[in-house]
């Protein structure tokens, strides 16, 4: 299986858990997105953003990738997995609010450049959702 340069990005970033190629996909054009707007944002005029911009999006692509290695693990689990998903759903979110808390409040980062950073995965599932519509249109046509 001789897969594309994101393929194995994503592979990399990953590791085991996101077989999937949709999934890879999603963190492949999750990172695509990080690396490029990273360098936009300095040509533009908004170096500021920089260090925001990436602890949000360090946070949402380690929570997104916590995700993808949990599910595929939780679907073959005959007992307790609804108590392993809400236990690491509410362990995330603790985790991320604490994050955004001390960056906000004490490193007095701009919420700005952190919701920028977040956003990077809802760009992301954008992007997978239109590319899966115009598959399906062209396998329909």
């Amino acid at each position: 299986m001789g897969g594309s340069k994101s393929d194995n990005l994503a592979r990399q970033l990953v590791g085991p858990g996101a077989e999937h190629p949709d999934v890879r996909w999603i963190l492949a054009a999750q990172a695509a997105l990080v690396v490029g707007i990273a360098a936009l944002l300095p040509a533009v005029g908004y170096s500021h953003l920089l260090i925001a911009y990436a602890v949000g999006a360090l946070l949402i692509s380690f929570n997104f990738t916590v995700l993808a290695r949990l599910i595929p693990q939780l679907i073959f689990l005959q007992s307790g997995a609804v108590f392993s998903l809400l236990f690491s759903f509410y362990l995330r979110l603790f985790f991320t609010g604490a994050v955004l808390f001390f960056a906000i409040y004490f490193v007095e980062l701009s919420a700005i450049g952190l919701l920028l950073g977040l956003s990077t995965i809802l760009a992301s599932f954008v992007a997978w959702g239109g590319r899966f519509f115009v598959s399906y249109k062209q396998k329909e046509a």
